[in-house]
């Protein structure tokens, strides 16, 4: 499910992304503007989703994100992937990782890499195992695909 939350009406990237990943075979709900949180959670539990990308161009993700997390925690969906991209400052990356969003990719410039990376959270999940965080982003080096140091705790312990 792709999410737009709160005053965030910029939707362009979100329906690229829905549609990229319908291409590709991801069965996609596109959530209404304007959603709230709570609201997105009950359509990502009605809609039997395993995974929340929201995106977000208003920097409402520090409020927002972690207040959907605990709604579907609330409501017994715990299990929900919930990821983020848009425009999130580096500096807010570890935050929403306490959070509960997953590490995924914050910011992306290759939508393959993105893909593959929510498909690995999805077997986390399912295996309870962690795999080691692969995207891509842009930083003081410039756009490009490169490994991240992964948050403590995200490397497998099941080697």
């Amino acid at each position: 499910m792709v999410a737009k939350l709160g005053q965030d009406g910029h939707d362009r990237g979100a329906k690229i992304i829905a549609s990229a990943f319908g291409d590709l075979g991801f069965e996609v709900i596109v959530g209404p503007l304007f959603q709230m949180p709570d609201e997105a959670a009950e359509l990502a539990i009605a809609s039997n989703v395993h995974v929340v990308g929201v995106s977000s161009l208003a920097a409402g993700h520090k409020t927002l994100l972690p207040q959907l997390v605990d709604a579907l925690k609330e409501r017994g969906a715990g299990n929900v992937i919930v990821i983020c991209g848009g425009v999130v400052p580096r500096q807010d990356y570890q935050l929403l990782l306490d959070r509960g969003v997953a590490p995924a990719m914050l910011q992306v410039a290759l939508l393959g890499l993105l893909c593959v990376d929510v498909i690995i959270r999805r077997w986390e999940v399912v295996s309870g195992a962690r795999a080691a965080l692969i995207s891509t982003s842009e930083g003081s080096e410039g756009p490009g695909a490169r490994a991240h140091e992964p948050a403590a705790g995200w490397r497998s312990s099941r080697s």
